[in-house]
């Protein structure tokens, strides 16, 4: 099945990969997944991500200092 942006889902390690760049790591994805920070779905053990949910959140939360929090150190 095709695995483009939108609203197909998407898991952590493709989330960490292609939505940022390799500039959050797979752990820190998880991390912030499991606090509810990422907008994400959780079925089974598993997270599952929209690439529209998360430009909406990215769009509001770059910016912010909770963001700048989040970042501190580089890799995400």
């Amino acid at each position: 099945s095709p695995r483009g942006r939108g609203s197909c889902s998407h898991r952590a390690r493709e989330v960490a990969q292609d939505f940022f760049s390799g500039k959050m790591t797979y752990k820190k994805v998880l991390e912030l997944s499991k606090n509810g920070i990422l907008p994400c779905k959780k079925f089974g053990g598993a997270y599952y991500y929209t690439y529209d949910a998360l430009k909406r959140w990215s769009d509001e939360v770059m910016n912010t200092p909770i963001w700048k929090k989040i970042k501190k150190g580089g890799t995400y």
